[in-house]
């Protein structure tokens, strides 16, 4: 009997013991799985000739010679940009004239921002462009000319707009192409506020061409050119939704790697204040959760998630919309079932990518640049038939398009709608205003207005 109490103790030691080592060899295999699949992926990134650190993002971003580089003179012009305001805020719809109060605030506008213009006119001379950023600071870049780009856009649209009421078609054509190049500036940086900058700035441009195609007839040649920008930009989206996506996954390696919950960001500044006492339990919970390997199954998970999105932006925009839409659905499902729970820096990144609805945006923007395209089409089409609008689209092939122009989401041709004795209709299960004043023509796409939860606002509206 007093053997076998003996023995007890012993029973229980050697039961924790192997339960401890367990346990131990479980934490261990389970790092050792997070690392090696790091390590596995970071590999992939680099032998795909991708970058997988900021350091290398930043080489990544082509270095044009100074003397060709666009955004430098972009730059130039910001610090002497005069925002837009007042009275300038709103603008009169297409297809109104403008009041005398508001060509007046435009001029006054205009002539503020002169020599800016001047430079902005001077960039589009120039193909390459790099702006003056230092990607090396990871998730810390500042990025303050985006804000500056936006503005001056919309100066650019005032600009042609008045040209346009004043007959000057020449210089309002001019204005519009420089505001299509300064977006395009914005084509090669790897960041995602970037795309969708340039987002933006496309689709001011676009609202100023309407303008410009509602108030004059053009020539020939400014035709030919406003439809070249178009295409380049359009094919700008392609490049840089994928460069975006490269560029936040590279941008945020490091990021895990420094700065994890509980550690100190590598890009702090020196001077930063010392931390709270209160603060020291957090640390040491993440501190436990980074030794059992939750940061580099966190990573792992990141990566895969971000390496879905970079593979998304691969697709043609039709691909794109729909496997967008299957792998944001599959993240958040991926963030919020067993150990995604833990994945506490996926989680605080993806939804913002995801719920951006990145890929829809850049598919919408498609649809409306080949909507606008069609419209130059029509125009060069009335050029050579007295003013007359065509019955149908397909009268434009090949006259005016080698072939038909189609919709990005279901390759369909665009509807044609005119309405040439300023008849008015409604369209949809709701009223909209896309008819609720005179116009001569409209290009859309229903189906994709859609399948993109905009109705018909890719619509692009010629009104007289």
């Amino acid at each position: 009997m007093e053997a076998t109490r003996q023995q007890k103790p012993r029973i229980k030691l050697w039961a924790t013991l192997t339960l401890l080592a367990i346990v131990v060899a479980g934490v261990v295999a389970f790092r050792g799985a997070g690392q090696s699949g790091v390590q596995r992926q970071i590999a992939a990134i680099r032998n795909a000739g991708l970058p997988a650190s900021s350091a290398e993002l930043d080489r990544w971003y082509e270095r044009p010679a100074a003397s060709n580089n666009a955004a430098l003179l972009v730059v130039q012009a910001s610090r002497d940009h005069v925002y837009i305001g007042g009275i300038l805020s709103s603008f009169p719809a297409v297809g109104e004239a403008l009041s005398p109060e508001i060509k007046k605030a435009m001029a006054e506008h205009i002539e503020e921002n002169r020599e800016v213009l001047q430079k902005l006119h001077e960039a589009t001379q120039l193909e390459e462009t790099r702006y003056p950023i230092n990607l090396k600071a990871g998730v810390n870049t500042l990025v303050p000319h985006l804000g500056k780009v936006e503005g001056m856009t919309l100066t650019l649209r005032c600009e042609a707009m008045l040209h346009a009421a004043n007959n000057d078609t020449k210089r309002a054509v001019d204005s519009i192409d420089t505001s299509f190049a300064l977006a395009r500036t914005l084509r090669n940086e790897p960041l995602l506020s970037s795309e969708w900058v340039r987002i933006a700035c496309v689709a001011v441009t676009l609202q100023g061409l309407e303008r410009l195609l509602s108030d004059q007839k053009l020539e020939r040649d400014e035709l030919a050119e406003l439809d070249r920008r178009l295409e380049q930009a359009e094919e700008d989206g392609r490049r840089g939704i994928f460069r975006a996506m490269v560029g936040e996954r590279a941008g945020v390696i490091e990021y895990f790697l420094t700065s994890w919950p509980g550690e100190r960001p590598k890009f702090e500044q020196a001077s930063a204040p010392p931390r709270r006492v209160s603060e020291e339990p957090f640390d040491v919970g993440f501190g436990t959760f980074k030794l059992i390997g939750i940061r580099d199954w966190d990573l792992r998970l990141y990566l895969e998630t971000v390496g879905q999105f970079v593979a998304v932006s691969t697709n043609d925009f039709a691909g794109m919309l729909r496997a967008g839409e299957l792998a944001e659905q599959q993240s958040m499902v991926r963030l919020s079932q067993g150990l995604g729970n833990l994945a506490l820096m996926t989680r605080s990144i993806i939804p913002a990518i995801a719920g951006s609805r990145s890929f829809s945006n850049e598919v919408g923007l498609a649809t409306r640049l080949r909507a606008a395209r069609v419209a130059i089409a029509v125009e060069k089409y009335r050029r050579a038939h007295n003013g007359a609008l065509p019955e149908r689209l397909e009268s434009l092939v090949p006259e005016v398009l080698a072939k038909p122009v189609v919709d990005p989401v279901f390759g369909k041709p665009f509807e044609f709608e005119s309405s040439p004795t300023n008849a008015f209709q409604v369209v949809g299960k709701k009223p909209t205003n896309i008819f609720s004043s005179p116009i001569v023509y409209q290009i859309y796409s229903s189906a994709a207005g859609h399948a993109l939860s905009n109705s018909l606002a890719n619509a692009f509206v010629v009104r007289r």
